[in-house]
Order: C-alpha cells, then structure tokens, then sequence
C-alpha cells in the first residue's frame, strides 16, 4: 500500500448481490398485476433480471431443489424472469 492511493487499490469491478430469482419472480407478477406500472420501475427490474441472468445458471439454480415438482416450479420461476427480460418492451 505504500506508495499508492486509495483508487489504484481499489478493485476495477464492483461486486453486487442480485435478488434471487424467487424476489425477481415475485417483483415481475406484482407488475404485471399493476394496470400502469411505472415505466422506470419496469425498466429497472428488468436490468436487475438481465444482471441476474447472466451472473447465474439455471442449472446451479435448479441444483438448490431435490423434488422434481420443486424443480418445476422454479424452472417456471426462472421461464417467468427470461421471458420479462427478453419481452418486447411497449
């Protein structure tokens, strides 16, 4: 450290905890139940979804569920937050 400043230590990424699939599948019906959903609020979710997506696998998310009916289930979680992100946006 000596010599160098606090910038030059500092890490060029930043870490970031996405919400879990669950939360992010949760946060999609909330707004799909709402009539007018806030357009930042859509956009901004649907960020956080993409981040999440290409930060995790669906295999490594499947791998927490023993029963194949929680297995299906969650691939439907995870079906539910790739199609919101991808959708075409209106």
């Amino acid at each position: 450290m000596i010599g160098r400043t606090v910038e030059q230590t500092k890490p060029a990424h930043k870490f970031f905890i996405h919400p879990s699939i669950d939360v992010l599948s949760a946060n999609i019906k909330k707004l799909d139940n709402m009539s007018n959903a806030p357009r930042d609020s859509v956009e901004t979710l649907r960020e956080t979804c993409l981040k999440k997506l290409k930060s995790y696998r669906l295999e490594d998310y499947l791998k927490r569920y023993i029963s194949e009916i929680d297995k299906s289930q969650a691939r439907a979680r995870w079906e539910a937050v790739t199609e919101f992100t991808y959708r075409r946006r209106s």
